[in-house]
């Protein structure tokens, strides 16, 4: 999977290649995405205590709408991964439940231990196989887990614009030569 930068002139004109963000598949459909990107140094908010932390989380959390090109395999791309990490909560917390409940104390620390482990660890694995923002600017968004012949692809279309550019230039009267 590739990295790409992708420039807000270039998602709101609608440049972006036609094919799956995912899969480099021919797409049937476009989806509107909110990319949520929360920068680690938020995070060290959280020494604060939960409540400043969440407000500096909240100050800090940038956003990115954008139409983004998905096959009909991968249309629901970040859908189901919603759905498993958030409908698997309630089940981890029933769990929890019942083991307290009903089971001698030693296994409830254990449970107590590893469920909150293993919910995070299913998330954080969902999100490293996602396609996901590293960076965002007003201007440009930086997206990991992109299929590569979508960045090339990408890259291609910027150079012919790029060759496009300097021959308008070459081509105008007394026109300059750009390098």
């Amino acid at each position: 999977m590739a990295e790409i930068e992708l420039l807000r002139e270039e998602i709101d004109n609608d440049q972006l290649p036609a094919i799956c963000l995912h899969c480099g598949d021919p797409n049937v459909v476009w989806r509107n995405k909110l990319f949520v990107l929360v920068p680690r140094a938020a995070y060290y908010g959280l020494a604060l205590g939960w409540l400043p932390g969440a407000l500096i989380l909240l100050v800090m959390i940038k956003r990115f709408r954008m139409r983004v090109p998905l096959c009909e395999a991968h249309k629901n791309h970040w859908l189901w991964r919603q759905i498993v990490v958030w409908g698997s909560l309630p089940g981890f917390l029933l769990g929890l439940a019942y083991v307290t409940l009903f089971l001698p104390p030693d296994v409830v620390v254990l449970a107590w231990i590893a469920a909150p482990l293993t919910w995070a660890s299913l998330a954080f694995v969902l999100r490293l196989t996602s396609i996901s923002p590293t960076a965002m600017t007003g201007g440009s968004i930086t997206l990991i887990g992109v299929d590569e012949r979508f960045q090339r692809m990408v890259n291609e279309d910027r150079m012919m614009l790029d060759l496009r550019m300097r021959k308008a230039a070459q081509d105008r009267p007394g026109g300059a030569t750009i390098t």
